[in-house]
C-alpha cells in the first residue's frame, strides 16, 4: 500500500505541468494568429490593364490578396459615374477579394485616372483598422497624323495624290476625315497595313493654284457595353498644309518676231 500511495502524487504532477504546456502552446497560438492577422492589411492590384494601360471599352477590376469588407468606397478622378460590383465571394454578401468599377460611358483617350479606395476594412479585425489606397490608371491614345507625303516643299503635279501615315491604326473610338480648299471631293482609301491614307483627288488640280490639305480626327465615346454613341467631340485638326500646283508649260520667248519671215528662216522658242 506504501507503494501505491507514493506513485499518486507523482501522477498528478506530471499530470499538471501537461496541462500548463497545453494553455501555454495555445497562448502562444492566439498570440502567432493575433500577430499575423491582426497586422495584416489587404493590399489592392489593378488586373484589368493590357499592354501597360486600361482598355478604353473595359471595366477596371481590382483584386485584394486579402478578403475585405463590402464597404469600400471608390471615389474616381476626373470624376467618372458608374456602378460597383463585386466578386469571389468569401461570405456571401458580406467578405470578397474582387471588386469591378463600370463606367457608365467608355474612358477617355489618353487619360490618367486616379482611383480611390476608401474604407478597405479586413476579414478579421486589425490593429490598423479600415485602410485607404490610391491606385492610378493610364488609357492608351489615339492615332495622329506622323507624316504626309508628297511635302510641300516643292510643286505638286495636277495629278497628285498625298499618302498620309498614321501612328497606330485608327479604331471604333475614332474617324478621320480629309478636306481640300479650294473645296474639291476626294476618295480616301485605308492602307493595306491600315496605318495610313491614300487621299486622291477626283479630278485633276487646277494649275497654278494653291490648295490646303487638312487631316482632321473625331473621337467618340459610346454607353458602356452598347454601339450607342454617347459623346462625339468636334474635328480636331492633326495636320493641314498648303500646295502649290504646277503651272503650265508656256512659251518663254520666240525669235524671230514680227509679221514677216523668210521662208527658210529657223524659229527658235524657249518653254
Amino acid at each position: 500500500m506504501e507503494v501505491f500511495a507514493n506513485k499518486k502524487p507523482k501522477f498528478k504532477l506530471r499530470h499538471t505541468h501537461y496541462i500548463l504546456i497545453s494553455i501555454a502552446s495555445a497562448i502562444l497560438f492566439v498570440g502567432l494568429l493575433v500577430l499575423v492577422f491582426g497586422t495584416r492589411t489587404p493590399t489592392p492590384h489593378l488586373v484589368s490593364i493590357v499592354d501597360g494601360h486600361q482598355p478604353l471599352d473595359a471595366p477596371i477590376e481590382v483584386h485584394f490578396d486579402w478578403p475585405v469588407s463590402r464597404e469600400v468606397e471608390v471615389t474616381i478622378t476626373p470624376t467618372v459615374f458608374g456602378t460597383v460590383s463585386y466578386g469571389d465571394a468569401v461570405v456571401q454578401d458580406q467578405l470578397m477579394r474582387e471588386l469591378t468599377f463600370t463606367p457608365e460611358v467608355t474612358w477617355l483617350p489618353d487619360t490618367t485616372y486616379e482611383v480611390s479606395l476608401k474604407h478597405v476594412g479586413s476579414a478579421l479585425p486589425t490593429f490598423d483598422g479600415a485602410t485607404e489606397y490610391s491606385l492610378t490608371f493610364t488609357t492608351p491614345s489615339v492615332s495622329t497624323v506622323t507624316a504626309v507625303s508628297p511635302t510641300a516643299d516643292e510643286p505638286i503635279r495636277a495629278d497628285t495624290s498625298w499618302q498620309v501615315s498614321l501612328d497606330r491604326p485608327l479604331t471604333d473610338f475614332s474617324d478621320m476625315s480629309f478636306s481640300l480648299s479650294p473645296e474639291m471631293a476626294l476618295d480616301v482609301a485605308p492602307t493595306e497595313d491600315e496605318l495610313g491614307y491614300t487621299v486622291t483627288p477626283q479630278q485633276k488640280l487646277s494649275q497654278g493654284t494653291v490648295y490646303t490639305l487638312t487631316a482632321s480626327r473625331i473621337d467618340r465615346r459610346y454607353v458602356f457595353g452598347t454601339a450607342d454613341v454617347a459623346v462625339q467631340s468636334d474635328p480636331v485638326e492633326l495636320f493641314s498644309e498648303e500646295y502649290t500646283v504646277r503651272e503650265a508649260p508656256g512659251v518663254e520667248s520666240c525669235v524671230p518676231l514680227g509679221d514677216k519671215v523668210a521662208l527658210n528662216c529657223p524659229i527658235l522658242g524657249t518653254i
